[in-house]
């Protein structure tokens, strides 16, 4: 019985050493350098709920980060609203609800598996938010091409 409360000790110690060597790194490839989340939040950051008809559970790119199924999209009025699951949370933090008026550019592109439009976000940009095109053909387009200007 020692020896599995040693052993099981010792697991825990390891388990304890992993997770403090791999928060900084996860926290870096999260942040700045992995995908420009946290400098959309610095700009765009919302408490505000999901808008009526919010798509979860959606696979987004945001600049070189790319998350599949891991994203809540909404759009109305005021805005583009993204959410990280509650998987991503923990690293993302903050909900997103980026104005029209800060949508600059479309441009054609491409995921994984199929055609997709690319956002260029901000002026100067921030960040280019890639959607898969029928969520973009659905959300987005129709709010975009009503704004002023």
């Amino acid at each position: 019985m020692e020896l599995y409360v040693r052993l099981a000790t010792g697991a825990l110690v390891a388990a304890v050493i992993a997770l403090l060597w791999a928060a900084p790194r996860l926290e870096r490839a999260f942040g700045r350098g992995g995908g420009r989340w946290r400098d959309l939040a610095k700009n765009f950051a919302t408490t505000l709920p999901p808008p009526a008809g919010a798509a979860p559970r959606q696979s987004v790119g945001v600049g070189a980060a790319f998350y599949r199924h891991g994203v809540t999209v909404g759009a109305d009025e005021t805005g583009l609203y993204l959410a990280p699951a509650p998987f991503l949370a923990w690293a993302l933090r903050k909900n997103l609800l980026i104005p029209w008026s800060a949508i600059g550019k479309t441009a054609p592109a491409h995921l994984i598996w199929g055609k997709a439009t690319s956002l260029i976000v901000g002026a100067p940009p921030l960040a280019t938010l890639t959607l898969p095109d029928e969520l973009f053909t659905r959300l987005v387009a129709p709010r975009l091409e009503k704004r002023p200007g």
